[in-house]
């Protein structure tokens, strides 16, 4: 059986909207639309909350960053335990 840890804080620093805690997030969606991006949150309480521009890239770049190092971490717990 293996236990994974996961993180109650994922800072996000936003242009506009400041500080989110990514670990909130049930569900993101995100729209690349020809000029701009968008990303539409579901929040763990249901609430949805929509970002554009500079707002939603840097969402995005704090997910797949977040997502990079806990995938990471997660291989690294794998080999360990094999």
């Amino acid at each position: 059986m293996h236990i994974i840890s996961i993180p109650t804080i994922w800072s996000c620093k936003t242009p506009h909207c400041g500080w989110l805690n990514l670990a909130q997030v049930r569900q993101l969606r995100v729209c690349n639309k020809t000029q701009s991006v968008t990303v539409c949150v579901t929040w763990s309480n249901g609430f949805k909350q929509v970002f554009t521009g500079e707002d939603a890239k840097a969402i995005i770049s704090s997910w797949q960053e977040a997502s990079n190092k806990y995938t990471h971490q997660s291989e690294e717990v794998n080999n360990a335990s094999n």
